[in-house]
């Protein structure tokens, strides 16, 4: 699954879960989750954070003050949908709670940067750092 060009990673038991968007990682590292652990995604349907859901059987439920927000829900499996409209910092938080749900102990997941993306000039690296 590695990808160069990949703007979002998350490693997993030595795989690289690679992706272009946050929702797209997102829901990549929730379905490898599920799989590795079977009842991740009911465990994480009890755990929000503030007034909203992080994942939940209907579009709806995640954005219980917005409805008109429901369409924006990315379909994890059959059963389960999650918001998308998340910032990096939140996407972090979320995969720490889904590794939680996961029950992997003290190994959290964090979106990281991928190694084959490393800068190979200063021109580059510049670049990157503005």
């Amino acid at each position: 699954m590695q990808n160069s060009n990949s703007k979002y990673v998350v490693r997993f038991q030595g795989d690289e879960i690679c992706a272009e968007t946050l929702a797209d990682i997102l829901v990549q590292v929730l379905q490898h989750l599920e799989a590795f652990k079977p009842g991740t995604l009911e465990r994480l349907s009890h755990m929000s954070r503030g007034k909203r859901w992080i994942v939940a059987r209907s579009q709806v439920h995640l954005y219980p003050d917005r409805p008109d927000l429901a369409h924006m829900a990315r379909r994890v499996n059959k059963e389960w949908h999650v918001g998308t409209n998340y910032s990096a910092r939140d996407v972090n938080a979320i995969l720490s709670y889904a590794s939680v749900a996961a029950g992997l102990g003290r190994e959290r997941l964090y979106l990281q940067p991928p190694l084959a993306s490393k800068p190979t000039s200063l021109e580059d690296l510049l670049r990157d750092l503005s």
